[in-house]
């Protein structure tokens, strides 16, 4: 399946919305029969998980802090997470990070980070931060919020008793698992002193799998696949296809795990702010793109039938260029309101949740409290939908030089349209929910350019100075103006 709306420089026009801009503009009116006719699926909630990574390290999740969650409405929340996930465990106290562990993947680049990591916990376990695992705290959050969980299992350096015991303790909570990762990214080669082919990490999954399976035979079981060709560093991609090959011949495991991150080498280096910055927007687009058509198209071949579960997504270089700015919020809407559409990808998490730094994460520990990021105002929005929406299929196509991206969804239950419309251009546009003459509920956030950050990014020191702008609107009759750089929501009655 190749993606229809799979650029931005597209403007779709619809038989209940339309877009004026320049001559094209959509006739009015529908009748409820066209608008039944051309639902498609439903929305997936389950592409607006969470990961969890890092969080437990930094933070006893407080009051204010999962107030700021319950907002978020959380389908799957990760744990462990990331490449923590493979020197996790569930004995010990903390992550249970162990020395000998880690100095199995050294020469490579989670050793080091690891490193600072098991020093920081042996402080915080000595300051008396944490008297127990992590999992326990996990467990009390995904209670408190009301929300199912991704368990990421240790095969690199963890036994299958503790791991059997990891389930045992979330099924005994009665905490819904919503799936188990067999490790985290085992296809790198810092992890070759255990896997140093897919055949080796196969076998080592289909061993804790039958156990698993002999004991929670309604759990899913997701294995780690590589890297498509389109999203692999040279040198790399044969290592990463054979892999690919290997995993996809046998036939124990229920999903197949895949990560993506955008990677603009090309544009980081450039001196100056606002062309690195459009260069990177445009070389992002195109990764995604690349990664939504090409991408899934290869792991639809190799992989057959299995559904995908993309549990970490984002943009590359975040300290350094692009962390908690416009960009990389609107970067990541785009490839979400994507995958809505796609229905390919059957679950996301996005990477990552909560951490001290400002980089991947839409919230952020500070001494005032938690910190909301640019991201957090995407799945706020985002969180409000449900699955009695579904998809209003485009019915003709303009091919313009605007970069816009919509989704319309439709619920029968609610009578009720939501439109989804990014803005990635530095111009206004004006938008026509044609069908209705009342009042439409027009909500959002922007900034007057890709740099604009909320609190401190790697171009702003200020950790008070909020660049992002809010709106919440009501408004009378067919025209609304779409803010430049901006993601919005516009909400009215149907059909």
């Amino acid at each position: 399946m190749v993606l229809k709306r799979s650029m931005l420089y597209l403007l779709m026009t619809f038989p209940l919305i339309g877009f004026e801009c320049g001559q094209a503009q959509v006739g009015q009116g529908s009748s409820t029969s066209q608008v039944n006719s051309n639902l498609g699926h439903s929305f997936n909630t389950d592409l607006l998980g969470q990961s969890a990574s890092h969080m437990f390290q930094v933070t006893i999740p407080d009051e204010d802090l999962k107030s700021k969650l319950k907002a978020l409405n959380i389908p799957a929340l990760r744990f462990p997470g990331g490449t923590g996930s493979n020197f996790y465990h569930f004995y010990e106290k903390g992550y249970g990070f162990k020395e000998e562990d880690i100095r199995l993947s050294k020469g490579y680049p989670p050793y080091d980070k690891l490193m600072v990591r098991l020093e920081k916990e042996k402080g915080l376990i000595d300051k008396g931060f944490t008297a127990e695992n992590y999992a326990f705290r996990f467990a009390d959050l995904a209670i408190d919020l009301n929300s199912p969980i991704v368990l990421v299992l240790n095969i690199f350096s963890g036994s299958d008793n503790e791991n059997l015991d990891l389930i045992r303790f979330f099924e005994g909570k009665g905490i819904e698992i919503k799936g188990l990762e067999l490790g985290n990214e085992n296809y790198f080669r810092s992890f070759a002193s255990e896997f140093p082919d897919a055949h080796e990490y196969m076998n080592r999954c289909k061993k804790l799998t039958m156990k698993i399976k002999r004991e929670f035979p309604h759990l899913k079981v997701a294995v780690t696949a590589a890297n498509a060709p389109s999203d692999t560093y040279k040198g790399l991609e044969e290592r990463f296809r054979a892999w690919n090959r290997v995993v996809s011949s046998f036939d124990f495991y229920d999903a197949a795990v895949v990560h993506f991150y955008s990677k603009t080498p090309q544009c980081d280096q450039l001196e100056d702010i606002e062309e690195r910055f459009q260069c990177a927007t445009k070389q992002s687009l195109e990764n995604a793109n690349d990664w939504l058509n090409e991408g899934l198209d290869y792991y639809g071949k190799t992989f057959s039938d299995v559904p995908l579960w993309l549990t970490e997504y984002n943009v590359k270089e975040v300290y350094k260029y692009y962390g908690n700015t416009l960009y990389q919020t609107l970067y990541n809407a785009h490839l979400l309101l994507n995958l809505l559409d796609d229905e390919r990808v059957d679950l996301a998490t996005y990477h990552v949740l909560y951490t001290y730094s400002y980089g991947f994460a839409m919230l952020s520990k500070r001494k005032d409290g938690a910190k909301e990021r640019v991201a957090y105002n995407l799945f706020k929005m985002m969180a409000e939908m449900d699955d009695t929406f579904n998809k209003v299929e485009e019915q003709e196509w303009i091919n313009t030089n605007q970069k816009i991206d919509v989704s319309i969804w439709y619920s029968q239950e609610k009578n009720n349209y939501q439109a989804f419309v990014l803005n990635f251009d530095k111009i206004s546009k004006e938008y026509s929910p044609l069908t209705t003459s009342g009042k439409v509920h027009f909500k959002g956030f922007y900034g007057e350019n890709l740099v604009a950050g909320q609190g401190q990014n790697p171009y702003r020191d200020n950790e008070y100075l909020n660049e992002i702008k809010t709106f919440d609107e009501i408004i009378e009759g067919n025209k609304i103006t779409i803010r430049p750089y901006s993601f919005s929501k516009i909400t009215w009655s149907g059909p």
